[in-house]
């Protein structure tokens, strides 16, 4: 840092303290620096013209798409009237990079380019008359960026009551990062900073993650037709689309999601002439397998292009048509589904699928005994599911052959690029796997993996690619016949052209006993690691299963995540808008699957206790201007604030997870087996146990019938 004596001096100065010019050297990461915006014009749909763009797609006369027997004429000509009428009626704007915050209007960014003027001329003259000047603009732009940026948090409070996800977009903007850095490296250590050579990185590594199996249609199966589609009726697809959220989101199309919810009456008629016309030739329509694909951060170093897995944002006609297969395969499908896979299944969860684990391992633990579990990791399981492979195993859970010709088109010649900040790569085609964020691409990929969880003999969970193996522990022959089972899933990988990544595959031995069978699982004589704990669907568990080192997870992150709200908050007003943030940031955290590690001693209690305590204060400080006193008894700020402790919401989720249970919402026959109305007599069986847990709120259930969600449950 150098310091020096600055003339002119823009205030009066004495002898004891001059002005000082002080220069200093900032060293600071590219990764740091945000991601570029290109220039490039989009449609604001939020300012359209709502009225007349619902008018003409009204009056159009759609029939003449019953003249195309080809679908993709069809959908070039409906997209042709779309882009005509478009134009009419929103308004197109710009994307471009700037250094003011975007709520700093023109007129604040004139009067700034102007009061710097006057200060250049005032320095290079000094003459009082510019420097008066110079004064008066000085204060008259700060008065205006304080009123605009209040403007401006007001806007955001309002905007935060309805969608708390958009603080991150705030929270974005006074940061001014991005999502993505500005400097990325690859697998081979090349290095990108231009935002174009990014986003075609981007590309490369995605491409290059595919398995090159891909197939044209192969000639039809013999098999016995159980799944077959049929023609789509207007209700339906008005049904389909009034359910679409209240967003942005746009594929290639740029055609937002609420416009369709909206205007669903008006599309209606064209997308079912399309539609059907589909279904009736086997052809998924060409326009609708362009995927814009965002790269999604997923774990590691954010400079890796490896550590981002790709999210496909795909038009949202496609998405209706995609609702219309996915409803007629998933009913034919859903029984043939194996019960141990919980993921992407009506009813099931990453709660029932830890629930049953956890289950497991408790009465085992309480019976003294020892579980191990192998946990398995697939390398980029959704991008690398062969065509032709799928192709059979759809066939053999009887997919008709027009059905099966049309899933061939969905999934045939799928072409992507990747987009971010108005930047846009090169195309790039699929040659395997299933565009994840689609409808159709998790129920495909659960049809993939099912005969590998039938195929094996011992107790196996999966959460869609996340799959783990146990067994209970006695004796050598019971680790040897585990291994087997870990050698099945190493052989079925290779039949079925999918890489297992063996230095992320674990395993666990869970027992308080103090001697342990041991045993080193390998998988093609590469021997795994063995872990105290490990982090599973979020829930930290280790080999005592004393959920100890979870609880300190989570408050330290919600503890984060709390001083974060209370940062950002620092000129909101309205204390709901708080609580609302405090509930989606921070509750949510302190609240996931609290059935597994439901806190059993006090010390957990008051750990998770401190937190919320801390925010009830902080409300009060928000309302009164004060923080509360010393020793303020926490019933007190819980009854002012109308807020429930922490361990009656537990109680209350625990109750509704048994309800809904009980009442088949959720499908889960291993919990299910395990209440039974009257207590166990057995002794010892220690607090994890969830079927004591359920079965303790067996009689909460029937109050549930008649409470609210924030009545508080005391036994």
């Amino acid at each position: 840092m150098d310091l020096e004596h600055y003339v002119p001096a823009l205030v009066p100065e004495d002898a004891h303290h001059p002005s000082l010019a002080v220069n200093l050297e900032f060293l600071a990461s590219s990764a740091t620096h945000k991601f570029a915006a290109a220039n490039n014009v989009r449609y604001n749909f939020r300012k359209a013209n709502f009225p007349k763009l619902y008018e003409d797609l009204l009056k159009a006369d759609w029939t003449f798409l019953d003249n195309f027997d080809h679908v993709n004429i069809a959908l070039d000509n409906f997209y042709e009237y779309i882009y005509t009428s478009r134009p009419k009626c929103s308004k197109s704007s710009g994307c471009s990079s700037s250094k003011f915050p975007y709520w700093v209007t023109n007129e604040i960014k004139n009067n700034i380019k102007t009061k710097e003027n006057f200060r250049r001329k005032w320095l290079r003259t000094k003459n009082n008359v510019f420097y008066n000047e110079y004064k008066r603009l000085r204060s008259l732009v700060k008065n205006q960026l304080n009123s605009a940026y209040h403007d401006y948090i007001n806007q955001v409070e309002i905007n935060l009551q309805s969608n708390p996800s958009g603080l991150w977009s705030f929270i974005n903007v006074k940061k001014g990062t991005s999502r993505i850095p500005s400097y990325m490296i690859d697998e081979e250590n090349n290095e990108y900073t231009n935002p174009q050579d990014i986003v075609d990185a981007f590309a490369k590594t995605f491409a290059n993650a595919q398995t090159n199996d891909s197939t044209s249609f192969l000639p039809t199966y013999e098999n016995s037709s159980i799944c077959s589609v049929f023609p789509v009726s207007q209700n339906e697809l008005i049904s389909i689309m009034k359910n679409f959220p209240n967003k942005l989101t746009a594929g290639d199309n740029s055609i937002p999601s609420f416009v369709l919810r909206d205007c669903s009456s008006a599309f209606v008629l064209p997308l079912s002439i399309i539609i059907n016309l589909a279904l009736k030739t086997n052809t998924y329509p060409e326009r609708w397998k362009i995927a814009r694909v965002i790269p999604i951060f997923k774990k590691g170093s954010s400079q890796l292009l490896n550590n981002y897995r790709p999210i496909s944002i795909l038009s949202n006609f496609s998405k209706v048509m995609e609702q219309v297969l996915y409803k007629q395969i998933y009913y034919n499908v859903r029984p043939y589904i194996s019960p141990y896979q919980h993921g992407f299944v009506k009813g099931r969860s990453t709660i029932t699928n830890l629930s049953v684990l956890s289950q497991t391992l408790a009465q085992e633990i309480d019976n003294h005994g020892q579980i191990d579990v192998i946990y398995t990791d697939f390398s980029k399981a959704f991008d690398c599911i062969p065509h032709r492979i799928l192709l059979r195993k759809l066939n053999n859970f009887g997919f008709s052959a027009s059905l099966l010709q049309l899933i061939c088109s969905y999934i045939d010649n799928r072409v992507n690029y990747i987009s971010y900040n108005g930047f846009r790569s090169y195309l790039f085609t699929s040659n395997s796997g299933v565009p994840q964020g689609s409808n159709l691409g998790p129920l495909l990929f659960n049809i993939f993996v099912n005969d590998l969880l039938l195929s094996l003999s011992c107790p196996v969970l999966a959460y869609a690619d996340d799959l783990k193996i146990y067994s209970k522990i006695s004796c050598i022959d019971d680790t040897l016949h585990l291994q087997a089972n870990l050698d099945k899933i190493v052989q079925w990988c290779n039949n079925n052209i999918f890489k297992i990544n063996k230095t992320k595959c674990f395993f666990i031995s869970f027992s308080r006993k103090n001697t342990l069978t041991e045993f080193s699982y390998s998988i093609d004589g590469f021997f795994i690691t063995k872990k105290e704990s490990i982090k599973d669907l979020g829930v930290i568990f280790d080999e005592r299963l004393t959920f100890n080192s979870h609880i300190e997870h989570i408050a330290n992150s919600a503890n984060k995540s709390l001083g974060f709200i209370m940062r950002v908050s620092k000129y909101f007003r309205n204390v709901n808008l708080i609580k609302i943030l405090f509930y989606a940031f921070v509750l949510s955290k302190l609240e996931y699957a609290s059935l597994i590690w439901y806190p059993i001693y006090i010390t957990q209690h008051m750990v998770l206790d401190r937190i919320l305590k801390k925010f009830l204060k902080f409300l009060s400080f928000k309302c009164d201007g004060t923080y509360p006193e010393r020793g303020t008894d926490m019933s007190l700020l819980l009854q002012r604030h109308q807020m429930s402790s922490l361990s009656s919401r537990r109680d209350f989720y625990c109750a509704r997870f048994l309800a809904k249970l009980v009442s088949n919402e959720i499908d889960c026959i291993d919990l299910l087996s395990n209440i039974s109305v009257t207590r166990s007599s057995q002794t010892g069986v220690g607090p994890n146990n969830i079927s004591v847990r359920i079965n303790k709120m067996i009689a909460l259930t029937f109050l549930m019938a008649a409470s609210t969600p924030g009545h508080i449950f005391h036994y």
